[in-house]
């Protein structure tokens, strides 16, 4: 890449509603950056992104190692927003694991087989933390709940713990409970805590950019 290249990104994750609002910002900044999706090739996804000319997009799976390298090669970055919610894991955890976990683990493995490796930026979550009724102000270097019995928790666990250890150059972001315009009302997912939990919570956009 010189200076005179956009900055080549995969983005995963983009039906989300975190990836939806990522997307639209690298839409934005089209002279920085060259954005491309990898996607599942469900219905949905393929008659959502089907008008989406100004970006290439690259259908597959997490499990398939072969459809992840064919889309890295000549990536800069990659952002890994991809992966199955946390009432999903509560209902199904092996389908948690598999995508969360492994699907991570196959993506390291084919951006490391990558001549010109790139930077991987994950989204991870706060509830690594664990519960925090008794100091509810968290700091960057407080330690994980490896104790932790809630499924999603355990995926972001294993995965940041994979990321480190990669050799990749990469960046974790611990995400709070994240808000939208898209989802309005009371979600089941807020009472995954307990409910003098003190949170802060984030909009889609100010995550996005």
């Amino acid at each position: 890449m010189t200076l005179l290249d956009n900055i080549k990104v995969l983005l995963t994750g983009a039906s989300g509603t975190i990836g939806k609002e990522v997307f639209n910002e690298l839409l934005k900044r089209s002279e920085e950056y060259e954005v491309s999706l990898f996607l599942r090739g469900s219905k949905k996804n393929k008659k959502n992104f089907q008008n989406h000319n100004n970006s290439k997009i690259f259908w597959g799976s997490l499990n398939n190692c072969v459809e992840l390298e064919r889309a890295l090669q000549n990536q800069d970055i990659v952002i890994h927003l991809a992966g199955v919610l946390p009432d999903i894991a509560k209902e199904d955890p092996d389908l948690a694991r598999e995508t969360n976990i492994e699907g991570t683990q196959n993506l390291i493995h084919a951006m490391l087989k990558q001549n010109s490796k790139p930077k991987l930026i994950y989204s991870s979550s706060v509830t690594v933390y664990g519960d925090r009724l008794e100091n509810p102000i968290i700091k960057i270097t407080d330690p994980i709940d490896m104790d932790s019995d809630d499924v999603y928790t355990q995926t972001k666990i294993a995965s940041e713990k994979l990321i480190k250890e990669s050799g990749l150059k990469y960046s974790i972001f611990r995400l709070s409970y994240c808000v939208s315009t898209d989802i309005i009302g009371i979600r089941p997912l807020m009472f995954h805590m307990p409910l003098n939990t003190s949170i802060e919570v984030l909009h889609t956009k100010d995550v996005a950019t």
